[in-house]
């Protein structure tokens, strides 16, 4: 996440950011597929454009591992790691919100596997933790389970019904880090040779401890953060002939916090909630 300040911010700010990603990945299997394995390192590089925000520039390198073992036609053993290594390159650079170099590993284990013809499900929970380099005034970590689960259903040959729950970390600009809560649903059918789409999700979103450069000030109207986040879709699609199609997508996005960021406007702090 950016700090958005978009209903008050300066004239001529831009959000624009660059990202790139590079890396290698190595998969080995048995004869016959039963197993196989997945091992990768990516490099991705986080820029930002605008002056303001080059305090959030940052190297990451990750590590990853990816096993499957099918002990069944249809039936799987899911396991996945990453290890990443957080590299702000901001020294000298004054920022709005305090960001930290550091460490963090996502780790699960599961089961992937179909019932029947119709029905399948994707159970699967692990470990996630993050280290970030601690100041004199700042010491910031997490640890918790991580969880994955989701129900698919093929109702019809061309209607699907997908049910599914996920809590995980990821990095983020303000507190270093945000664990998200999250159930979502989606539906896809064929009516009348229109293809339709619509899915939905609803999350609890917690931040860690969000201050200000030197590890004590509040930015807003406390340390801690949490929203609650919706976010919908509707997409419909014909097809003309095999070869073209007309489509449209409609979304929306909602974000519902207490949290208030100050603002300095005029020399008076301005709360605004984002």
């Amino acid at each position: 996440s950016v700090r958005p300040f978009t209903e008050n911010t300066r004239p001529g700010v831009s959000y624009a950011r660059i990202l790139n990603d590079a890396g290698v990945r190595f998969d080995f299997s048995t004869t016959g597929q039963a197993l196989k394995i997945g091992v990768g390192y990516n490099f991705r590089l986080n820029f930002f454009e605008d002056n303001l925000f080059q305090y959030g520039n940052r190297f990451d390198h990750v590590l990853s591992l990816q096993e499957t073992f099918r002990f069944l036609p249809q039936t799987a053993i899911v396991h996945q790691t990453t290890f990443t290594i957080a590299d702000y390159f901001n020294e000298g650079i004054a920022g709005a919100t305090l960001v930290n170099d550091g460490f963090m590993l996502n780790s699960t284990v599961g089961l992937n596997g179909a019932f029947t013809n119709e029905f399948s499900v994707l159970v699967a929970a692990g470990y996630g933790a993050g280290f970030f380099n601690a100041t004199g005034t700042y010491d910031q970590e997490y640890e918790s389970v991580i969880i994955q689960i989701q129900a698919r259903w093929q109702i019809e040959r061309a209607t699907n019904l997908t049910i599914g729950y996920d809590r995980g970390f990821q990095p983020s600009y303000v507190g270093n880090w945000y664990r998200q809560d999250r159930g979502s649903a989606a539906f896809t059918t064929v009516i009348a040779g229109f293809h339709l789409g619509v899915d939905a999700s609803f999350g609890y979103y917690e931040f860690g401890s969000i201050v200000e450069p030197d590890g004590m000030t509040p930015v807003g109207s406390s340390l801690q953060r949490g929203d609650y986040r919706l976010a919908a879709s509707i997409f419909a699609e014909y097809r003309i002939t095999d070869w073209l199609g007309v489509n449209g997508t409609l979304r929306y996005q909602g974000n519902f916090t207490d949290y208030a960021y100050f603002v300095p406007e005029a020399g008076m702090p301005l709360p605004i909630t984002d």
